[in-house]
């Protein structure tokens, strides 16, 4: 008992010891998590009509528990204390590799919402197959766009400047892009030749 006792402590006061803990503790509840979504929430969808909610809970698994586990490791390196220069690296790879999986998980979301409402049209109105392109790239730009500015935060770097940079360049892009797929000039009819004079 007093052996089991000194184990105790010992890993109590060992930091290398609590920051594996802390990572297997984020992995155990990454995985209960994962398992809760796969046999607990997806019992549920598999008895809608549509696979709708059912792609969109199974692609919610990989980023839930990828979070789960770049949050262990940050706390096991908060816990080893590491030095000023390399902390600001290493927390703000971590937080960046965070935003980057949830991005992509967003894009994925969304992307699978829109073509679901593409594929109903008469049922939603606003988004349709000639349309869907124009909503998929818009909810792209969107979603990466506020990625990138909160991973400058995360590098504690000023967005502000981005901010005001990427409204006026992106206006003429935009003009390009609405005038090529939706062009609002009307062509002219062919001239006719002037009737010869007998």
């Amino acid at each position: 008992m007093d052996r089991l006792q000194e184990i105790f402590a010992f890993a109590g006061t060992n930091k290398h010891i609590q920051a594996i803990v802390v990572i297997l503790a984020a992995l155990i509840a990454g995985k209960l998590l994962d398992l809760f979504l796969h046999y607990g929430i997806g019992r549920l969808t598999r008895r809608t009509k549509t696979n709708l909610d059912d792609r969109i809970v199974a692609s919610l698994r990989k980023p839930i528990f990828f979070t789960f586990l770049l949050a262990g490791l940050g706390g096991a390196f908060k816990i080893e204390l590491i030095p000023d220069p390399w902390a600001l690296f290493v927390f703000a790879t971590i937080k960046t590799l965070i935003i980057l999986a949830w991005s992509f998980f967003m894009v994925h979301m969304v992307g699978i919402v829109f073509r679901f409402m593409a594929s109903h049209p008469t049922r939603f109105n606003i988004i349709q197959p000639d349309t869907l392109p124009v909503f998929e790239i818009a909810s792209k730009v969107f979603i990466f766009g506020g990625g990138a500015y909160f991973i400058m935060i995360s590098w504690d770097l000023d967005p502000t400047g981005w901010l005001a940079n990427i409204g006026p360049s992106s206006e003429p892009a935009a003009a390009r892009f609405r005038y090529r797929r939706f062009p609002t000039h009307r062509r002219r009819p062919p001239r006719r030749a002037p009737a010869r004079r007998r």
